[in-house]
């Protein structure tokens, strides 16, 4: 009722990535759900340290990495993290130093409110992640992934200044052409990971199911690069569909 418009945005949205079958309650109770959702990552992210304090907070988290995502961390070999707005993306951030993924930096684009753009970034820098400001990531990151550092991007954002258009859920969607032409300039593994809740209280299932590797993208366009992240985005996203 707050936000009519991104609700009924929602329920469009979940329609066409969970099949028309579903009758109008489901729907619309896993639109309220996606709203508390939202909500709990948000408070969660500001109590984590009074209840996960830092030095145990590895304890706090059951990590499944694939084969290959492990060997990424074995080597020290500089990587991309691709995940999406699904499950607890802060708290995910927060383990990512403590389970070898270090140093691990964000892209991230600060608030407009400057009281609030300060307050994350001190609640983000705390944790051990750095951040890149989205301005200007794309001179910076490839001196991140060559000195062995893992970069992580959120990529489901619409993107509005010079998208290009690829499937995501069976449609077109506006992605952020930056992210694939940084994903085909830097030729690094890109790893796809997401951090969700569990029903046990301050615990958390951090997977990374798959890795692309250069090879899998070499010769492809900005537009097969973004739809084959859109398709590894969409499995995680489908893992968890009411985070």
């Amino acid at each position: 009722a707050a936000d009519r418009r991104r609700s009924e945005a929602a329920r469009v949205f979940l329609r066409q990535a969970l099949g028309p079958s579903m009758s109008g309650r489901e729907i619309d109770d896993r639109v309220l759900q996606a709203w508390r959702h939202l909500f709990d990552v948000t408070l969660d992210a500001e109590a984590l340290h009074r209840r996960a304090p830092l030095a145990r907070i590895r304890e706090h988290f059951d990590v499944e990495l694939c084969a290959d995502a492990q060997r990424i961390v074995d080597s020290k070999m500089g990587s991309i993290l691709a995940t999406a707005h699904v499950g607890d993306w802060e708290t995910g951030s927060a383990v990512m130093p403590w389970i070898g993924f270090d140093p691990f930096y964000v892209v991230s684009k600060p608030p407009n409110n400057r009281p609030l753009s300060v307050h994350a970034q001190k609640i983000r820098e705390r944790r051990g992640v750095r951040l890149l400001p989205r301005r200007g990531a794309m001179k910076d990151a490839p001196a991140v992934v060559r000195a062995g550092g893992m970069l992580g991007l959120i990529l489901d954002q619409r993107a509005r200044k010079r998208p290009i258009l690829a499937p995501f859920f069976g449609r077109p969607a506006r992605c952020d052409r930056s992210a694939a032409v940084l994903l085909k300039r830097l030729r690094a593994p890109i790893v796809f990971a997401a951090c969700y809740k569990t029903k046990i209280p301050w615990r958390w299932r951090l997977v990374a199911p798959a890795v692309l590797w250069p090879d899998d993208l070499a010769g492809k366009s900005v537009e097969e690069i973004t739809g084959a992240v859109n398709r590894g985005l969409e499995k995680l996203i489908l893992a968890a569909p009411e985070q």
